[in-house]
Order: structure tokens, then sequence, then C-alpha cells
């Protein structure tokens, strides 16, 4: 298994969760609601969109993976959207009711793409220096993910719908100032984790955003309208 250095976050305190909700600003009764464009999810706690599924955001789709932050970034910006922050991402994972695997408050085997625990493939890292498409071509040879929200009960909880496959299937790139150049990826992925099952807090943030290991994807977000 890859010896990443991790960033570990599991935040079991009301006293970060209050903290969430309140910079953000729930949308209290009375407010009109703000819209956000098909297949992305309002998320109240931040009032901001998010994709419903990984990136390219397309239900039964394989989600896109061995790219950079910068690729994530350019990706999303081509679509008119923009990378979510890390703030973002992890409340959206953790859903209205602050589940630390968005499905709930506990680790279930088998209900999101995070626990494959044979098959791993010692991986070549020479060939990520070698340009974008042999790298690409080879890392296909080494990816598990699965088709996006093909798992039902992978997913988090925003009230009006839901937000698919924030934990395991492909890790998902964010901005974050406290990051290897302003940017981190977030949550397990198909072989999970050196440390065990990963909730919405867990985040590696030590690679180089031109990092683009075999499992990095992203999902957009975008602000309200």
């Amino acid at each position: 298994m890859v010896n990443y250095v991790t960033k570990s976050i599991f935040l079991f305190s009301l006293l970060f969760i209050g903290p969430v909700t309140e910079s953000f600003g729930l949308i209290a009764d009375g407010d009109v609601k703000p819209c956000c464009p098909e297949n992305v999810v309002l998320v109240p706690k931040g009032r901001f969109c998010i994709d419903k599924y990984e990136w390219p955001n397309k239900k039964g789709e394989y989600p896109d993976f061995a790219m950079s932050a910068y690729e994530a970034e350019n990706d999303c910006k081509s679509v008119g959207k923009r990378l979510c922050t890390h703030l973002e991402w992890y409340t959206a994972c953790m859903g209205k009711n602050n589940m630390f695997y968005g499905y709930g408050p506990f680790w279930k085997r088998g209900v999101c793409n995070d626990s494959i625990g044979t098959g791993y493939v010692p991986v070549d890292w020479t060939k990520m220096h070698q340009g974008h498409a042999v790298w690409k071509a080879y890392a296909a040879t080494l990816f598990k993910g699965v088709r996006s929200g093909s798992l039902e009960g992978c997913y988090s909880d925003e009230g009006d719908d839901k937000v698919y496959d924030m934990i395991g299937n492909v890790r998902e790139w964010v901005k974050d100032p406290y990051g290897n150049g302003g940017y981190a990826f977030e949550s397990s992925f198909w072989y999970g984790t050196l440390s065990g099952p990963a909730s919405c807090g867990f985040q590696v943030s030590v690679h180089a955003p031109t990092f683009a290991s075999y499992e990095n994807g992203t999902r957009c977000c975008k602000d309200t309208e």
C-alpha cells in the first residue's frame, strides 16, 4: 500500500460542528431558497451547491481519475463551477444530520466502495513522470472505482437531495489553504486507508497539486444563484 503521509481529522465533538453551521448560516423559515443547477445539490448549512456525483457528475458513469489538482480545477472551470473548499466538502459529506460517514455515524462494510481488501498492485510511480497519456493509461489498469451512484446506500443526506460517493471510490481534490500549494484531497478510496475505514474528516494534504495519483478525482462546487 502506498505510504501516504496523512492528516486524519476525526472530529467527534459538537464544538466543531457548531461553528461549521454558524459560519455558513442555516436557511431560516421564510427565506428564499437558493437555486442550484441540475445534478447539483444545495447544501443548506452552507448555502452553496455541490455536484451530486463525482466528476464528470453523471450518474452511471465511472468517475475520472489520475488527475492533478490543476486538472481538477480546470475541469470545474470548464463547466462554470469551481473546486470545493475543504470546509464545503466536509460539510456536504457530513450531511444535514452531521453523520461521520454521511450515511450514518459508524462505518459499515460494503455501503461504499472503500473496503477492497485484496488485489492491490504495487504502483510504478515513475510512469507519472512519463507524460499524461502514459500515466493515464497505466492508472487505468489500477482503477477499481464503481459507477457513480451505483451504490444506493452510499450518500450524504442533504434533506431534499443526496450527494453520492463522498466516502470511498475516488479521492477528491479540494482547495485548502493549509494543504500543499493550497490543495488537498479528501476521504478514502476503494482500498480504504492505512489507518482503517476513513470518515468524512480524513484528508491527505502533503502532496503537491501536480500529484496525479491513480485514485485522485474530484467533484465541483458552485455558489448559489
